[in-house]
């Protein structure tokens, strides 16, 4: 076992190779409550918009008897209720299985992601598509360094509605703590002169302290805008800030519950009158056990 080890939906948990920690076998579920708010004005025109959100997973990973294989499935679910010129909800749920082979230092691993969207009173909304995320990694005992790529999403209704994504990950431990950062690049499709998007960067610090029988996790990031023209800037292309906290306990041999909270901000205008503001919290309650 090594010395990284994250509940399956903890933020850190970015690639399929991570998945690699496991020593045997162990279940994890979250809950999630989120509430999104945004707010501006166009073209001197006000508008405030409300998202509540509930949601949950369910997964489990389980690997072979000397960690050299690992697979996990996990299952992902969530309601937004979206309150602008009446309320409207918005169902969606993935279906997540992952593979992670372990050579030596070397992992390689394979995420695929199952999706659906179904939107009250707006069939055009409903669709399902899927994608695939190879990725490998470098890893030791106190260091890991990892490279994944999720493919642009095959959509049945919409092409290339989600783009692509390319991320870097890395942590490194020293005694009870861990320090790492996460980069990921998301790949718009191509940029023609009507689009008003550029490539999208995320930039993320992490952090983590184990004491005896708790586990607190840290992570810091950065939406950079990615509008072409500040002229272009609207809710998607703003920049933001995010911030998230989580604290697990052992409350037996192989049980864990914890805690997690989530903050968003962000605002911007330009100089056609558009002017931009959000904030966004979630919070969670989720537990593992192992066998």
């Amino acid at each position: 076992k090594g010395t990284f080890s994250n509940n399956l939906f903890s933020a850190i948990m970015v690639s399929p190779t991570q998945i690699y920690q496991t020593p045997h076998a162990q279940t994890d579920l979250q809950f999630n409550f989120g509430q999104n708010n945004s707010e501006g004005q166009i073209l001197g025109q006000d508008f405030d918009v409300d998202v509540d959100s509930f949601g949950g997973q369910f997964g489990g990973t389980y690997s072979v008897h000397d960690n050299s294989v690992t697979f996990s499935i996990a299952a992902d679910w969530g309601q937004a209720k979206v309150d602008e010129d009446g309320a409207k909800s918005t169902f969606t749920t993935t279906l997540r299985p992952q593979i992670a082979y372990k050579a030596g230092n070397i992992v390689l691993g394979t995420g695929f992601a199952i999706n659906s969207f179904d939107q009250e009173d707006n069939d055009d909304f409903n669709n399902s598509n899927f994608d695939v995320t190879p990725a490998i990694a470098w890893v030791t005992d106190t260091y890991e360094a990892g490279l994944f790529y999720k493919t642009k999403t095959f959509n049945d209704r919409f092409d290339g509605v989600v783009a692509s994504n390319v991320g870097l990950h890395t942590r490194y431990a020293m005694g009870q703590a861990a320090v790492g950062g996460i980069i990921t690049g998301t790949l718009n499709k191509a940029h023609e002169e009507t689009d008003t998007a550029r490539n999208k960067l995320d930039a993320t610090l992490t952090a983590e302290y184990a004491m005896n029988k708790a586990k607190l996790e840290f992570d810091f990031g950065h939406t950079f805008k990615n509008a072409k023209e500040d002229s272009d800037i609207d809710l998607d292309s703003m920049g933001t800030w995010d911030v998230g906290l989580a604290g697990d306990y052992s409350v037996a041999k192989h049980a864990v519950v914890g805690l997690t909270g989530r903050y968003m901000f962000g605002s911007d205008d330009n100089d056609a009158n558009v002017e931009f503001k959000q904030n966004a919290f979630n919070v969670g309650l989720r537990g593992q056990y192992a066998f």
